[in-house]
């Protein structure tokens, strides 16, 4: 009966243990990688402008000061991405039906690149 009790003891401590352990694990280690976006540590502190410096039109020309309505809409595309390259084609639907808006699009590629997608649409 001694044996017994002493084998469930032994058994409910290593179980606490056990449990113990996975709780300490999930708040210490899981939390210092808590989900946050890929990346999320470049970029801008809050409140800094991007330096517009950097970027150039397609003529290769700096961007200076972007000459933005107060009705624009700005579309974010990269050249590799598939699903960007399905926004191209409803371009001209979309300047043609909304002609209050102004749409620019940002291309993160190469000016071959970009000119590729400009002679496809």
């Amino acid at each position: 009966m001694i044996n017994l009790i002493f084998f469930l003891t032994i058994n409910l401590l290593l179980l606490i243990l056990s449990v113990m352990i996975l709780y300490l694990y999930r708040i210490l280690i899981d939390s210092s990688t808590k989900r946050k976006l890929p990346k999320s540590e470049d970029g801008l502190r809050k409140g800094e402008l991007y330096p517009l410096n950097l970027l150039k039109n397609i003529e290769g020309n700096p961007i200076t000061k972007p000459k933005i309505k107060e009705a624009t809409v700005l579309i974010i595309t990269s050249y590799g991405c598939e699903v960007c390259k399905g926004v191209y084609p409803y371009l001209d639907e979309l300047r043609k039906e909304y002609k209050d808006l102004q749409f620019n699009i940002l291309m993160l590629a190469t000016h071959e690149q970009a000119q590729e997608c400009i002679q496809i649409n």
